[in-house]
């Protein structure tokens, strides 16, 4: 494979763009012949594009970029908001997005316009194949507001605190799994 290869979606905001996403994420890397990316990769999309569904509206467009085995996601809406790093308890059926975004990816950041943001992150194969003992880690050491770069550079390094945090999906948001 040579050169950067792209994959471009938008869609209404609404629980039906979030399979949507991860099913053009999934075909592209599938095209590609890179199905190691696959797992993390639809996850964050889901994170990601759910973001926009729960909290933003609109259109929302996705835009995945292969660059040999590195994979670049964008989500871009139109508010011009940072998503936060909210507290939540064990019952919470939101609020870890940004945590899961900063632990699946090897960075990320946001980039503002005119007419709202992007979001990005990039996936990489080690990145991909973390055990779960270091990608709860990552997950409990993260500050979004204080890590994340305004720009389309570097973000975050995978952290390398201590602490685990226990992620319950049985109580995910009602309409979001229905239109899993």
């Amino acid at each position: 494979m040579t050169g950067r290869l792209v994959t471009q979606g938008s869609w209404p905001a609404t629980p039906a763009s979030v399979p949507a996403a991860r099913h053009l994420i999934r075909a592209h890397l599938l095209d590609q012949g890179q199905p190691e990316l696959l797992p993390s990769a639809e996850l964050l999309i889901s994170e990601l594009v759910t973001n926009v569904v729960l909290h933003v509206g609109g259109e929302v467009d996705v835009t995945a970029s292969l660059d040999g085995d590195v994979l670049t996601v964008e989500v871009r809406d139109g508010s011009p908001h940072v998503p936060l790093v909210r507290a939540f308890s064990e019952t919470s059926s939101t609020g870890r997005g940004m945590r899961l975004v900063h632990s699946l990816s090897a960075e990320h950041g946001v980039r503002h316009d005119d007419h709202g943001k992007t979001i990005w992150a990039r996936v990489t194969p080690r990145t991909a194949a973390r055990r779960d003992v270091d990608l709860a880690e990552s997950f409990a050491v993260v500050d979004w507001l204080s890590d994340v770069e305004e720009d389309d550079g570097p973000a975050l390094a995978p952290g390398n605190g201590a602490g685990v945090t226990r992620l319950r999906l049985f109580s995910a948001a009602p309409r979001l799994l229905a239109a899993a």
